[in-house]
């Protein structure tokens, strides 16, 4: 096969050559993109014919996610056939050699015989695409009764038979599972910890976690989460370590300890590398393989990682990595999360931030100045503002890019960021900026960061024309609905602010931070002051503008919140204390 490049190169040889496009969307992890590669691109045959009577180009998913958004057919690999200027014709995911090249005469039939029609086609799919980004716009205000509405949403997909959401495939589903687990915290609601617990308990148990290993799979064919497709995810395994380490503080069970623990090791061991000073981004499938038994994997090479890192998931680590580096004593964790975010700004600094890097710096082929990067880059500099030494420059550094942000992505007139930055040579639907749920909620959380940080209104109100921008479209999302429920949740509510003086190797300053996740209120803004382990830890609460005296322990922690804080569903009560003290 002689695979091209996405380039306007490449589509102008194919309007030269008036050839229709075969674009084969793969992904180094994905098992049938490499079944597919060994079989049917193999083939002496089809070979032969794409390459005389087709222009191929090869995208990677992790390399150009911008392209993938608008290309994949409902999976990897994807097979999508375009016209030379790159409106899509047909698609399909995986084909076996028999099948595939039976539709490669019947595209080339179609393209030669009817191309007015098919370009008419492809000009009502341009028209289609850009009237679902136009509602995407700031017409309707978010309020706490959506929260509600989502949460009984995310009930009634529950699995109570085993545990997660869904049917089949089942996948870990990481942002489901942080809402899950805000309810139970802010509701006390005991079907929540249910819900929890359950789908913890199982995915521990059961064959999503490598037992012979570290870490989670991607997803389970059955329900039951034995059916498993062997290939790890960053993201994943960052969500769930997230997840764990919540339900750990949450519900005190030490399996959840540990399973963060061993997971937050096989990232820092298995996919950190520090030539690169970045975390690559899976590790590829490999049934054989982890089909083994403990004792025979001994003797096997594991599958490689993805030779690349890439800046999303990168700088999702860094701030997992900052945080649990807190929360499970780690300066290790700690050390590794700055390295990272460093390399990563360093990056954005030298307008060189491509969306996928290795140790030979930035992969120039890779997708470019998205909203994707410079989102997950604000975020972990507002985390670092709070868990890393140098605070203070990290927060300044996060309202430089903010404001980075917001100039090459947001749109003024109807709320919400674009994903991509504004491009007249793009291609195809590539040409088309969309707004995506997924980026927003990364955006919009990393400007929540910053107004509990500095106070400055505007973010807060972009993050709310952001959310609200999205009230109509929010349940096409599937499990990042969930998300939007929390961060709405979060943005409605008045924040509690909570300083905590202390160590990451101080056990009192461990334990009052693990308190924190079990407060029930929804919005919590934290400061960390770091000292010497020596001195004693204590926390700061302020609420509104009322401050509460420093306490050293956990229990008097949770007391004095529980004391200052109205409870909304019975507004009286503090009045009625003080009519009955006088």
């Amino acid at each position: 096969m002689n695979w091209l490049q996405w380039s306007e190169e490449t589509f102008k040889t194919a309007q030269s050559g008036d050839k229709p496009v075969l674009l084969s969307i793969h992904a180094v992890w994905c098992y049938w993109c490499h079944v597919m590669d060994d079989t049917t691109y193999s083939d002496v045959d089809i070979a032969e014919y794409i390459n005389e009577n087709f222009i191929p180009i090869r995208v990677d998913n992790d390399h150009q996610p911008d392209i993938n958004t608008r290309y994949n057919v409902g999976g990897w690999p994807s097979t999508v056939f375009l016209t030379p200027h790159g409106g899509s014709i047909a698609g399909i995911t995986y084909l076996p050699p028999d099948q595939l090249l039976p539709m490669l005469g019947e595209i080339q039939r179609a393209y030669k015989d009817q191309k007015t029609e098919i370009y008419d086609h492809c000009n009502n799919q341009i028209r289609q695409r850009q009237s679902e980004v136009s509602k995407v716009e700031y017409t309707t205000p978010i309020d706490l009764e959506m929260v509600d509405n989502i949460a009984r949403k995310t009930a009634g997909t529950y699995d109570p038979i085993f545990g997660g959401f869904g049917d089949s495939p089942k996948f870990p589903s990481a942002p489901i599972l942080k809402f899950v687990s805000h309810l139970y915290r802010t509701t006390q609601e005991p079907f929540y910890k249910i819900m929890l617990e359950k789908t913890l308990d199982n995915m521990i148990t059961e064959g999503i976690m490598d037992r012979h290993g570290r870490g989670f799979f991607r997803y389970s064919a059955s329900r039951d989460w034995n059916n498993v497709q062997h290939e790890k995810m960053l993201e994943d395994n960052i969500g769930l370590i997230q997840v764990y380490t919540e339900a750990y503080s949450l519900l005190g069970k030490d399996s959840y300890l540990n399973t963060a623990i061993s997971t937050m090791d096989y990232i820092l061991e298995e996919l950190y590398d520090p030539s690169a000073l970045g975390i690559r981004g899976s590790q590829g499938a490999h049934s054989d393989y982890f089909g083994l038994s403990k004792d025979h994997r001994i003797n096997e090479n594991p599958p490689p990682p993805d030779p690349y890192c890439y800046i999303h998931s990168s700088a999702l680590a860094a701030s997992m990595l900052l945080e649990s580096g807190w929360k499970l004593s780690r300066p290790d964790a700690i050390s590794t999360g700055v390295a990272v975010l460093n390399n990563i700004d360093t990056m954005a600094k030298n307008n060189s931030l491509f969306h996928a890097f290795s140790s030979q710096g930035p992969n120039l082929t890779s997708s470019n100045r998205l909203l994707l990067d410079w989102a997950h880059l604000l975020n972990a500099l507002a985390d670092a503002s709070i868990y890393a030494p140098k605070s203070d420059e990290y927060l300044e550094r996060a309202v430089e890019v903010a404001h980075q942000m917001i100039e090459m992505f947001y749109d003024e007139q109807k709320g919400a960021f674009f994903d991509r930055v504004r491009d007249t040579d793009s291609i195809g639907f590539v040409r088309i900026r969309e707004k995506h749920l997924p980026e927003n909620l990364i955006a919009t959380q990393g400007l929540v960061k910053l107004y509990n940080a500095n106070g400055n209104k505007e973010y807060y109100d972009m993050a709310h024309r952001t959310l609200s921008a999205f009230v109509e479209t929010n349940g096409n999302y599937g499990e990042h609905a969930a998300s939007y429920g929390l961060s709405i949740d979060t943005l409605l509510n008045e924040p509690v602010e909570i300083t905590i003086e202390g160590h990451y190797e101080n056990q009192t300053a461990i334990e009052l931070l693990h308190e924190i996740s079990r407060i029930p209120q929804s919005n919590i803004k934290l400061k960390l002051i770091s000292t010497d382990k020596s001195t004693a830890a204590k926390a700061h609460v302020c609420i509104g503008t009322t401050c509460i005296p420093p306490v050293n322990n956990p229990e008097d922690l949770s007391r004095a919140i529980s004391n200052a804080v109205i409870k909304p569903d019975d507004p009286f009560t503090n009045l009625m204390e003080e009519i009955t003290n006088v």
